[in-house]
């Protein structure tokens, strides 16, 4: 059996289509399925649609937060409602082409257990959104310690056996790019075209939202960010103790001469804005030890329809 994750959240627009596409779709391949929908504390009438849909289908299942948690969580929340043999996360917008699903179908039974959907190009988003999305996969393939392939997307279709490693992950800043990485296993990429069916259609990902993700990815996958005040700060005990012989030597010949203003400013405006960066830093991992050690769950659940543990 293949489960299907979707998470909403205000998406009262696109439910209906959404569940009659996918699953015309997996009847017409004759495999048998079941989609977990996680109401991620919706404010419009998506709870109300998903619980029309599932009272007249036994294969829905509804997860209804009590309040918004966000996507990363959302998409734990459904893995945790599944219990099909393979799972597949697709986004209800149908931006994701869903008749790549025979093809991931194929690649997993060929035996690969994580079969990952790749954006062949991304020009439908604004061109300084494009260059940062490509800076930051260039960095963190850089100092991650798992393998995130660029332009990956949570469409893709994940084993039972990878699935159960990623819900033992009970991270409270969740990156899932480099979650479903993390577990390892064998691996294949399929590339796709993001479909635009919606021109009107406003992301839920603001820039600030967008930032914070990166941030979770590159703190939570890597210590490369504490790492390299050692080496910064050890550069510069060298500079200093050779501009100290500078000045040194300087007086020895030439005499003393007045100190500029201008450099001194500058050096504590330096030495400054680097100490402020270094405790900023120090104070996003310790933010993550401080979320992580309350122990606090990762979501609350209100309601859960037609699931059968």
């Amino acid at each position: 059996m293949i489960s299907i994750v979707t998470c909403v959240y205000n998406e009262e627009n696109y439910i209906q289509n959404y569940y009659h596409s996918v699953s015309s779709l997996l009847i017409s391949l004759k495999i048998e399925f079941e989609i977990v929908f996680v109401n991620d504390g919706s404010t419009d009438s998506s709870f109300e649609i998903l619980d029309t849909i599932s009272r007249d289908n036994s294969n829905v299942i509804v997860v209804n937060f009590s309040r918004n948690f966000g996507k990363e969580i959302a998409l734990t929340a459904g893995f945790e409602y599944t219990s099909g043999d393979a799972v597949i996360p697709i986004d209800v917008d149908l931006q994701e082409p869903i008749h790549l699903i025979p093809k991931f179908y194929k690649k997993w039974k060929e035996g690969y257990l994580n079969v990952i959907g790749v954006k062949k190009n991304r020009s439908y988003e604004p061109f300084l959104k494009r260059k940062l999305v490509i800076f930051f996969y260039k960095i963190i393939s850089k100092v991650s310690k798992v393998k995130i392939i660029p332009n990956s997307s949570d469409f893709r279709m994940l084993d039972r056996k990878v699935v159960n490693e990623i819900l033992k992950i009970r991270e409270t800043n969740r990156f899932m790019k480099g979650i479903y990485a993390f577990p390892g296993f064998s691996y294949c990429t399929v590339e796709y075209e993001v479909l635009i069916n919606d021109s009107k259609r406003v992301s839920k990902w603001s820039t600030f939202s967008l930032w914070r993700l990166c941030l979770d990815g590159l703190f939570g996958f890597s210590s490369a960010a504490l790492k390299i005040w050692t080496y910064f700060g050890s550069a510069l005990i060298f500079l200093t103790i050779f501009y100290t012989l500078f000045l040194f030597l300087k007086v020895l010949i030439f005499g003393i001469e007045v100190p500029g203003y201008v450099t001194t400013i500058v050096l504590i405006l330096m030495f400054g804005g680097a100490q402020l960066i270094a405790i900023g830093i120090l104070g996003e991992y310790i933010a993550r030890i401080f979320e992580q050690v309350k122990g606090r769950p990762l979501y609350v659940i209100d309601k859960v329809i037609n699931y059968k543990k």
